[in-house]
């Protein structure tokens, strides 16, 4: 009987979908097979048995091995945490230009010393790299009196660090000189023997007033930065020295440029508004 049975259902399935023979009301091959992945094929099974009993046909059956039953692999789900979308480059990864100065600066300091020169005089000291607009002069100070001898008097004074020029490039500044005149947002036009020379002029403008290759004013990339006070020789001719800003502050406090004396972009703008045309300048080497 049991074999009559089997053979039905075997028909069965055979006839109907996939979908229908997992509602079949079995509960072995086929529900086993209806359990089973897609695409995955259920171990070999052996027809129904029970070892030990008689068969429909009275004949004991003999015991058999029945494989073991299938059992999907359980698979945990992977949780996914959503990240919250992000727009640009974060500040900390940004290549933002580093504001960094030498160990050589200084801030602009107030001083009062003796000296020979008069007010409104700026004085450049190459070898300490530094420059000192003089003003008024003082008798008393911290109301102790100051002594004055012949030439000598004793002046209040601003003392900027700068940077000056390189080996090779200092002798020839040496002198003096008066601010010609001053400019706020400069351009640049560096003189023939500059270019090619330094990396600086290797992307120039050229003007179109006067086809000379220079950086045009207010141009972030411009040597000469905010502000610049041009000195001329003292038989009016234009020294190409200029003292002036800078969009390198890490240079000020070194010997650095082709002569110029360049500072921060802070103290520039300060000196400016205390230097007027005329203003008489010495350069000395210390």
């Amino acid at each position: 009987m049991l074999k009559i049975m089997a053979a039905l259902a075997f028909v069965l399935a055979g006839a109907l979908p996939a979908a229908a023979q997992c509602m079949l009301p079995l509960d072995s091959l086929f529900w086993e097979q209806c359990r089973q992945p897609q695409g995955v094929q259920p171990p070999a099974t052996v027809p129904y048995s029970n070892p030990g009993q008689d068969d429909d046909d009275g004949v004991a059956a003999p015991p058999t091995q029945v494989a073991p039953r299938y059992i999907p692999r359980q698979i945990q789900p992977t949780i996914v945490q959503p990240q919250p979308r992000q727009y640009g480059v974060p500040v900390q990864q940004a290549a933002l230009p580093v504001q960094r100065q030498s160990s050589n600066y200084f801030d602009p300091i107030d001083i009062a010393e003796p000296t020979t020169v008069g007010a409104n005089t700026i004085v450049v000291n190459l070898a300490g790299r530094y420059l000192t607009l003089y003003g008024e002069e003082v008798t008393e100070l911290r109301g102790r009196s100051l002594p004055a001898s012949d030439g000598v008097v004793w002046r209040k004074g601003t003392r900027y660090s700068i940077g000056v020029g390189k080996d090779g490039f200092r002798a020839a500044t040496l002198g003096e000189y008066t601010v010609g005149r001053k400019q706020v947002n400069p351009p640049w036009y560096p003189p023939n023997e500059m270019i090619g020379r330094d990396p600086r002029t290797h992307h120039l403008d050229r003007d179109p007033a006067n086809g000379r290759l220079y950086k045009a004013s207010g141009d972030p990339t411009n040597p000469l930065g905010t502000r610049a006070m041009y000195l001329i020789k003292p038989d009016g001719v234009d020294s190409l020295f200029r003292i002036h800003g800078t969009i390198e502050p890490w240079t000020i406090g070194t010997n650095v440029s082709s002569g110029c004396f360049r500072m921060m972009p802070k103290d520039v703008e300060m000196l400016y508004e205390q230097v007027r045309v005329g203003t008489k300048v010495m350069v000395k080497q210390s």
